[in-house]
């Protein structure tokens, strides 16, 4: 903590894919992305991540969902952690996966 910037839409929307894949230091199985790290290192969000992670284990669906876009929602003082398969499909094919933060 300390160093975070923050950062603008503009320099987000540089992320297009990536060019290098990041594993999670405690759960091996979880990659994430150059822009991931980005927003972890900007914002100084690694807590996000590690949330991600949790949600790993809290739903089974997402364990088998190869690619998974996830979407921060901020209402005020609370958060929204929502996760859909990258066309804005839910990953279980009923409902979004939400976690209240």
């Amino acid at each position: 903590m300390g160093k975070e910037k923050g950062f603008t839409a503009s320099e987000l929307a540089q992320f297009t894919g990536t060019e290098n894949w990041y594993r999670h230091t405690l759960a091996r199985n979880v990659h994430y992305t150059d822009g991931v790290l980005f927003v972890a290192e900007r914002a100084g969000a690694y807590w996000l991540i590690d949330e991600i992670v949790l949600a790993q284990k809290a739903e089974a669906t997402l364990a088998g969902e190869k690619l998974q876009v996830w979407t921060l929602i901020v209402e005020g003082s609370s958060a929204l952690l929502r996760c859909d398969d990258g066309n804005e499909s839910p990953v279980n094919n009923s409902q979004a996966v939400d976690f209240r933060l």
